[in-house]
């Protein structure tokens, strides 16, 4: 199966936050990847502003990516570099949040807090997002136990411009599988991520998402996710 999606969402850097604890994990994390087809990776390590500084946070990614490097090949995945930024007020005012984003794209990854959404939480992260020429994408929305009236937030704030990424693992899961497919085919979902932290209890996914996706619904889901990828990469030309 050829597979054209990208994993917007790891933790494979290693020894800089509670993803691989070793190059020799990481590399073994890109194997399993590039096994299950998949080409392109982006590596997003916490960055989590209450104890970090941006400068301070990308000097231990450079760091941890370099060590990476030097074990890297041409059979394993393409590494864009990124951040899973932890929501905080002010960021509006965070210039510095434009070196937080996926590499080769404009997007920055976010994630929330897990409960409480409000519109003005999201309005700040649109608005900061969009200051700086920036698409804010919102990290793992099968995670949070959404209501009602934070779900038609969710939909403004697409509406607006924002984008939404979903874990592999929520197509994995009766209870959360064919919500999130309806959210795909609903335009609220438009990216992937495995948001693995290692081989064992949190390993790349993506190839089994996929394939249960198409097991219950076909290409046709695979198909958006494809041309929102395409419209992320094309926005840098």
């Amino acid at each position: 199966m050829d597979i054209n999606i990208v994993d917007f969402h790891s933790h494979i850097l290693p020894r800089i936050d509670d993803g691989s604890h070793s190059v020799e994990e990481s590399i073994k994390m890109l194997e399993m990847e590039a096994a299950a087809g998949i080409k392109t990776m982006a590596a997003t390590p916490h960055f989590y502003p209450d104890s970090d500084t941006p400068s301070r946070f990308l000097a231990r990614r450079a760091e941890a990516f370099e060590k990476l490097q030097e074990k890297l090949t041409d059979a394993l995945p393409k590494i864009l570099l990124g951040a899973e930024i932890a929501y905080f007020e002010g960021m509006r005012n965070c210039e510095e949040l434009k070196h937080l984003a996926i590499s080769e794209t404009r997007l920055v990854l976010i994630e929330m807090p897990m409960k409480n959404w409000t519109e003005r939480m999201l309005s700040e992260v649109l608005f900061s997002a969009e200051n700086l020429g920036l698409t804010p994408l919102i990290a793992h929305i099968d995670r949070y136990n959404l209501g009602h009236e934070e779900l038609k937030l969710v939909k403004d704030f697409v509406n607006q411009g924002g984008m939404v990424q979903a874990n592999a693992s929520a197509f994995l899961h009766f209870a959360t599988c064919a919500k999130t497919i309806k959210m795909i085919k609903n335009g609220i979902v438009h990216l992937l991520g495995s948001d693995c932290h290692n081989i064992i209890s949190r390993p790349p996914n993506l190839k089994e998402a996929i394939e249960k996706i198409i097991g219950k619904t076909g290409n046709a889901p695979l198909k958006i996710i494809e041309e929102a990828q395409n419209f992320v990469f094309s926005k840098m030309n």
